[in-house]
């Protein structure tokens, strides 16, 4: 059974030495995640940021090793039945589609050590903080933890039908959905951090309107300026796509 990780708090203290299970490293393989340690990727910060502060969960700060990760809760991969091949790959790793108890998942998946795990640790955070808005401005997050033996972290949200913001999905009305979910998830304290058309889902059928995407470069709110910047990019977009 797939642990219900966002119903509980995440553990992010007295957390136990998590052991590598034998055969992690072939499971990672077969997941196309290479395990190569160290930096993969550079600064985090957007260009044109300046460094700031982690999102934290209980007065911790979110790092790719340590007892952070030692203490997240073990999912054999045979459970999130994934699909055999990534479909993108983003700064916070691969992205495959799955399922988890009959539920159609997408799950972003990074290697332990790496500098990707920050942006998934980040991710989690942020989805705990928007938690009053999931399935409505932000995916409804599934599970997280690691997999193929501890040596690969992830986290699974729900796959939802629609396409990205582009040429023929964007229009006023999309747009002021836009500034909605901006609005509320700055309301939550948060900046986004990377608003981008690829970053923006609008969704179809019983799931429709807007999701805003990949949190993996969100940060505490420390300046108005901030929050003026991210909500002029809906009316920018708009301007580029119409």
């Amino acid at each position: 059974m797939v642990d219900k990780a966002f119903n509980k708090p995440l553990l992010l203290e007295s957390a136990p030495d998590m052991k590598h299970a034998q055969g992690g490293s072939s499971q990672a393989s077969a997941l196309g995640i290479p395990l190569s340690k160290g930096s993969q990727g550079g600064s985090r910060d957007r260009e044109g940021d300046e460094p700031s502060p982690n999102l934290r969960l209980h007065g911790m700060k979110t790092r790719s090793s340590g007892p952070v990760v030692d203490g997240l809760k073990e999912t054999p991969a045979e459970l999130l039945h994934l699909a055999p091949r990534h479909f993108a790959t983003g700064w916070s790793g691969k992205i495959v589609r799955g399922t988890c108890e009959g539920q159609r998942i997408v799950v972003k998946l990074a290697p332990t050590g790496s500098d990707l795990v920050e942006a998934l640790l980040t991710e989690v955070v942020a989805y705990h903080k928007l938690k009053e808005f999931w399935g409505k401005y932000v995916p409804k997050p599934v599970s997280y933890g690691t997999t193929a033996g501890g040596m690969v972290v992830y986290i699974a949200t729900e796959d939802i039908n629609g396409r990205e913001i582009g040429m023929g999905t964007l229009s006023h009305d999309v747009v002021k959905e836009i500034f909605d979910a901006l609005t509320v998830v700055h309301q939550s304290g948060i900046l986004h951090g990377d608003i981008r058309p690829s970053n923006i889902l609008v969704a179809k059928g019983w799931q429709s309107g807007v999701r805003l995407l990949d949190f993996g470069f969100a940060r505490p709110i420390t300046s108005r300026e901030g929050c003026m910047r991210e909500h002029a990019q809906p009316e920018r977009l708009l301007n580029e796509f119409t």
